[in-house]
């Protein structure tokens, strides 16, 4: 009897192999056959399930893209305070990029300079940016922050998310992103809050 292959998870695995890889050797440097050793698969059985190695990629940062988006939907929810919720969306993204192999932003980074359109990154940026700014926007409908900009508010705290990343990359175990985060969440918190709750 033909053996029934889970076609979706053999792709997650693929997917899974191709993430360890491309964090050792970055994605240029990558070869199919590095990633199919990797998933313990035969070379060909990769394009059963991707075109090329973009594809592999862009699928990871699609796949990456949709547990975020999940995560900060579930955290929103259990807390109704503002305030309280960009604390805790701040925090869970510093916390969870250490666990998902931030070599990569590198890469991802480096792609977009070169070519911002290829992985439709710009899209994702906005999305997120969106999020961050109708939290703010609630907040200041509740009288939490003063008025502002969202739109660039939002934009600034992805800035210094992305930059958490990439200076705990760079200096390791040296740079003390925890209570640099936490010190910021401060600083940003008194510079958002409105008057009457200083």
């Amino acid at each position: 009897m033909p053996k029934i292959v889970d076609k979706e998870a053999k792709k997650q695995e693929i997917l899974q192999a191709a993430l360890r890889v491309f964090a050792e050797k970055g994605v240029d440097a990558t070869k199919i056959h590095e990633i199919a050793e990797a998933a313990g698969i035969a070379k060909g059985t990769i394009y059963l399930y991707f075109n090329n190695k973009e594809e592999i990629f862009q699928s990871i940062l699609k796949l990456h893209s949709s547990m975020m988006e999940s995560n900060i939907t579930s955290l929103l929810s259990e807390s109704n305070d503002p305030e309280e919720q960009l604390k805790q969306l701040i925090l869970r993204s510093v916390e969870d990029a250490k666990h998902s192999h931030p070599e990569i932003i590198l890469d991802v980074w480096s792609t977009m300079i070169r070519n911002p359109q290829q992985l439709g990154l710009g899209k994702e940026l906005h999305h997120f940016q969106e999020i961050i700014s109708q939290l703010l926007n609630d907040g200041i409908q509740q009288g939490v922050f003063r008025e502002m900009d969202t739109m660039a508010v939002a934009m600034g705290i992805l800035s210094m998310l992305h930059g958490f990343n990439l200076l705990e990359m760079a200096a390791q175990d040296q740079f003390p992103v925890a209570t640099v985060s936490e010190t910021m969440i401060d600083v940003l918190l008194s510079g958002l809050k409105a008057s009457s709750t200083s």
